[in-house]
């Protein structure tokens, strides 16, 4: 037979899960709110900051930068390849295309490079 007490812990257990999930949907948005915020050029800024070190200085795709970056105000969608390049562009980084490159066979795809560097 449950006691009072432990109808009253269980209750109070219940009510502290209420407030830890309402908490953590409060938190998912607000952090929501702040990319939507947050303008392009900050968001390139903000991954390009947070590239691997083995990418670092390497010239990449913009596939690369609109796949990780989502969409500022529909979620789960891609953001648009023309603001990222000039978010880019405004960073410093150029678009060049790869005329010779023996990886893509026919292709000839566009990377952007980073910004050289002033001690080069």
């Amino acid at each position: 037979m449950e006691t009072w007490i432990d109808s009253f812990s269980r209750d109070q257990a219940d009510q502290k899960a209420q407030r830890d999930d309402v908490e953590a949907r409060h938190l998912e948005r607000a952090h929501r709110e702040e990319r939507r915020r947050l303008g392009v050029d900050e968001r390139v800024r903000r991954l390009i900051s947070a590239l691997p070190d083995n990418l670092k200085g390497q010239p990449l795709p913009i596939s690369y930068f609109i796949e990780r970056m989502g969409a500022k105000w529909r979620p789960g969608g891609r953001a648009h390849a023309g603001e990222v390049g000039g978010a880019l562009t405004r960073l410093g980084w150029t678009r060049r295309r790869m005329w010779r490159s023996q990886t893509f066979h026919g292709r000839y795809p566009a990377a952007w490079f980073p910004p050289e560097t002033e001690s080069n």
